[in-house]
């Protein structure tokens, strides 16, 4: 081999070394390079849910009463009656069901209800109501029964419905028939007398 070839084959071996030891065209990674960091951050709802009142079934305490009272409304005109006399009564526990005799100012009439819901009492008793007094010179001697049936009114014709009886306090709606004039034939059939009422009795 001639000094020249050698030389040349010598040169060629040094480039190939150092090509295989020189460093990566890539440049490496900076330890604290830009490398995208996600942190998870648990969402806590802070929010408060406000209590439903809508669902408070907590009933209010009666209203309470010191004195008894009704008001008993034909026509539009209301007619009072309360504990005016020895024997006037107001029971808002009647065995189960609600009862009142109740007088008019200066004696002037009466008012009496008994009623009675589903199931209590005897499971027999019929709610009833009764309201005597005179009105512009007129007597009134009105009842209401739906088994009483008169001449002029067969049964069922007078009653006590709808009502309502909660802790001292009784309402409703009475169909009266006015016994005054229930007698006589020649008027059949005879229109009730349609009355609201509210009867509170005192506390105690």
């Amino acid at each position: 081999m001639g000094s020249r070839q050698g030389l040349a084959i010598i040169g060629l071996i040094v480039a190939l070394l150092a090509a295989s030891c020189g460093g990566s065209s890539e440049e490496p990674e900076p330890s604290g390079g830009d490398t995208a960091t996600t942190t998870t951050t648990g969402s806590t709802d802070t929010s408060t849910t406000a209590p439903d009142n809508a669902t408070n079934t907590t009933q209010a305490p009666p209203a309470s009463a010191s004195e008894t009272s009704a008001t008993v409304t034909i026509d539009g005109v209301d007619y009072h009656f309360g504990d005016n006399r020895p024997g006037d009564t107001c029971s808002p526990d009647f065995f189960g069901g609600f009862f009142a005799v109740l007088g008019g100012e200066d004696f002037e009439g009466n008012f009496s209800v008994e009623l009675w819901n589903e199931g209590t009492g005897g499971g027999t008793d019929v709610s009833n109501a009764s309201l005597k007094m005179e009105v512009n010179g007129e007597t009134l001697d009105l009842e209401a029964n739906p088994e009483n049936s008169w001449p002029a009114a067969e049964a069922g014709t007078s009653f006590v419905d709808p009502f309502t009886y909660e802790g001292n306090t009784a309402s409703g709606t009475i169909a009266f028939i006015n016994e005054e004039v229930a007698y006589n034939a020649d008027l059949a059939p005879l229109d009730p007398i349609v009355a609201d009422f509210t009867v509170t009795c005192a506390d105690g």
